[in-house]
This record gives structure tokens, sequence and C-alpha cells, in this order.
């Protein structure tokens, strides 16, 4: 026989989540939540790895003590934003089916709300003096994670701590920076005071409350505050990426490798783009190699443009695929050549092998300069004994509206790029298909097999 008192609150508001399926993604008390099968529908722009806590929605656990109600109107009504590195987005609801929503919360865990003595510990320190102890706090570990009104060190893609205090109840953001693993399992968030102790003496004398009273102050005039010192102190550099020593990898968005573009500059100064959705080297150029300050510090930057000049556009699209004759078509896109990307790894010299399979084959993909000016590439394909990979693929190795053979070996198009085989025996054919010519030569695979290519232009 239960006895308990029911929670009205609660009831209602565990009913009212279940009619907007709000389940589907958030859990509350253990119920709801994102199945793992769903999982790979909640990514980042460009793969960023923040664990599942930054990509995963939020739990609704414990949220009337959390966000305030403003908050929770706001983010209901589409207009409240965090994370705009997310793929995916929450749905929009009618007013009328929400409009109670964030009163429920406040009165379903109404019992975990409580007011801090902060405030009246903090009363004897001038207002300005605990403002800049907060910011002083903030470098030590807060700028590692977390931007600041849209800036951030290179790097971070951590929710912007603007207008923090607006969205999260000020007593629960003071117990959560006290000890963040006890309010969130498995944080990513570390504690700044282990065993209740500070780790920063130096600022107002070490008193773990003062400190806490001072981020919780600076926070509520972030707006009105200068930036931490380490993210101003980076604001004021010079961010053109100079290769001299090794080569740069960097990812970062641009116009004709797109969204998931994989910049490589080196010493050379002939420097390359990978685009890794379309698994392509996508574009070459001399000289300067890249301006990082608005992968780094812009929000929604514009696409990096290469500086150098003497540029170069490839071809569109992933290079081998599988064909039944030479009539096939060419496939769209990676996926309609079942490949996939895998990454890059980084050789002994830091030159990047891109990774990727197709069909099955793992394919080790290494473009470097050739010291012509030029790019020189190479493309190893590995079978594994147990898998059931094609005898052969096609190497789509140039194409163009006009394509036009050089040599035994060479083909330049009407944008001045001139491909050339490395091996002898091995020439193709061209084909002709909606007005574009394409050079494609037969792969045969047998254990690991190497295509050697070069690129040159004016």
């Amino acid at each position: 026989l239960n006895t308990s008192t029911p929670n009205v609150s609660t009831d209602a508001l565990t009913f009212r989540l279940l009619q907007l399926n709000c389940y589907a993604c958030h859990d509350r008390n253990q119920l709801g939540g994102v199945g793992r099968f769903r999982k790979p529908y909640f990514e980042t722009l460009g793969h960023v790895d923040i664990g599942d806590e930054g990509r995963l929605p939020p739990t609704l656990t414990g949220a009337g003590d959390k966000l305030t109600a403003s908050w929770i109107d706001s983010v209901l009504a589409g207009k409240g934003r965090v994370r705009p590195f997310m793929s995916i987005r929450m749905p929009v609801f009618p007013a009328e089916a929400t409009k109670r929503l964030s009163a429920m919360f406040e009165n379903a865990d109404t019992s975990q709300i409580k007011s801090q003595d902060s405030d009246r510990q903090s009363a004897a320190i001038a207002p300005k003096t605990l403002v800049e102890a907060g910011r002083r706090l903030m470098d030590t570990g807060c700028v590692q994670c977390h931007a600041f009104k849209g800036e951030a060190l290179p790097g971070t893609i951590g929710v912007d701590l603007e207008g923090v205090t607006q969205r999260i109840r000020r007593s629960w953001l003071r117990k959560f920076l006290k000890d963040p693993g006890a309010l969130k399992a498995r944080t990513r968030m570390p504690t700044f005071f282990p065993n209740g102790q500070s780790q920063n003496p130096d600022v107002l004398s070490g008193d773990v409350e003062l400190q806490i009273a001072a981020m919780d102050a600076y926070l509520s005039e972030l707006s009105h505050q200068p930036l931490p010192e380490k993210i101003q102190q980076a604001r004021d550099q010079n961010y053109e990426l100079k290769p001299t020593d090794h080569p740069i990898v960097l990812r970062t968005f641009m116009p004709v490798a797109g969204m998931h573009a994989i910049a490589v500059g080196f010493p050379q100064s002939v420097h390359f783009a990978f685009d890794a959705e379309h698994i392509a080297v996508s574009q070459a150029w001399r000289g300067r190699f890249l301006d990082a300050e608005g992968t780094w510090f812009i929000r929604f930057a514009p696409p990096a443009e290469p500086l150098g000049d003497q540029r170069i556009t490839f071809p569109p699209g992933i290079c081998i695929a599988v064909l039944t004759d030479m009539t096939m078509p060419w496939p769209n896109d990676a996926e309609d050549a079942n490949a996939e990307f895998s990454g890059y790894r980084l050789d002994k010299n830091r030159v990047p092998e891109f990774l990727y399979s197709v069909h099955g084959v793992s394919v080790t993909d290494r473009t470097e300069p050739d010291g012509k000016r030029g790019l020189k590439r190479t493309i190893r394909f590995r079978v594994a004994a147990d898998t059931d990979a094609p005898e052969m693929f096609w190497f789509r190795a140039h194409m163009g509206t006009e394509l036009i053979r050089t040599s035994p070996r060479s083909f330049v198009n009407e944008a001045g790029l001139t491909v050339t085989l490395d091996q002898p025996e091995t020439r193709g054919d061209t084909r002709s298909v909606a007005g574009i010519t394409e050079w494609l030569v037969p792969i045969v695979l047998s254990g690991e097999t190497v295509v050697r290519v070069q690129y040159t232009w004016k």
C-alpha cells in the first residue's frame, strides 16, 4: 500500500511533457531521453568532439531549479539558442501548448530552489573589486572551454557565458561553480574548489564563497565588462598562419572546400584544401596560407579565403568509384560512392594522411609539395584478407569542359590544371558526359595498390 501523498504539480508536468513528446529527446527523473540508435543525429558542425554532455539534449531533471522562467519561455518560443554549433534544432511549439510550462517546472521543482547567503558575505567587498576578482578567476579555467561575448581562445567551442545569469538561476549557478559533479554526473566541467579549497589563494584571500560571488558578479555584468585577460591578449595578436618549420593543418569553412574544409599549409608556400564531406582535394594555391582569426574568434564568420595567389580549383567530388562499365554515371557524392571519411593522421613530418574507405577498402590519401611549385599525391589502397572487395576501382584523374592530352600520361583542362600519372603503364581512357570530358583510369586491386599523381598549374 502506497500511502505517500501524490505530487500534483509533478504529475501535471509529467503529463504535459508526455503530450508534447519532450521525452523523445530529453530525460527527466530517469524517464525518456535519446535512444542509442538516435544519438548519431545529434552532431556538431565540423564534427567537433564536445562529448555527449555538449551535443545531446540537456536533462530536464531539476530544470525548474536551474533555469529561469524567462529563459524557458524563450527556448520554447524558438528564440533561445546557446549552442549554434549543433546541426540539429529543437522544434518550435504553438504558444498555447507551452504557455504554462515554465510555471509548471518552477512549481514542480520549487522545493529545490533555495536562496544563497553569499550576497551577505560579499556585501563588505566593493562591487568593483568583486567584479575584477571574478574576471581574474575566469582566466584560471573558464576561458579554456567557454566563449565570452562571442570571443574565445583558439579551438574553443563551449557555450558562450554572456547572459548566463539571465538563463540560469543564480542560486543554481553558485552551487554548480562550487561542486559541478554534485549537480551534473560525468560533467566535463572541472571543479575549481577540490575538497572545498580554492586553487587561487591570492584572489580574495582564497575565500571560496567570496570567489564564487565574484564570478557571479562578473558574469552578471559581462556585457559591460572587459573580456578575460587571456582572451584579450589573444585578440590583440596577428592570426595569419605561417607554416615555417612544418606543415599546418586547420579545420575551417572555405568557399570551395565547403563547411568541412581541412586546409593544409606547407613551408614550401604551396598549400591545398581537402573537402572532408565529399572526400576530395578541392583547391590549391601558392604564397601566403590562411588567416585563422575568423575560424577561431568570429561567430558565424565568412568562409576563410586563401591569402595567397595562383589559385587552382580541382575537379569536384570523390575521385575513386566502382563502375560496372564506362557508360555508368560517376557517383554524385561520397555516399553514392559507398565511401566514408574516417579522419586524418599526421606522419613523422606532420603531413596529414587522409583516411577513408570505399566499398570497404581502406584508402590512405597523402598530398604534399613536389619541389617544383606543384603537388604530388599518393593514394594507397589496402584490401583486408576478409574483405569482400571489388576487384577493380576507377580513378577519375581529371575532368573539364576542355581536356587536352599533353603527354601519354598527362592531361590539362581549361583552368590550366595539369594532371600527370607516375605509372607509365597506366593511361586509362576518356569519355564525355553532358559536355564534360573525364579521364578515367582503371585500378586493379592486389594487396596494397598505390596510385601516384602530380598536379601543376601556372
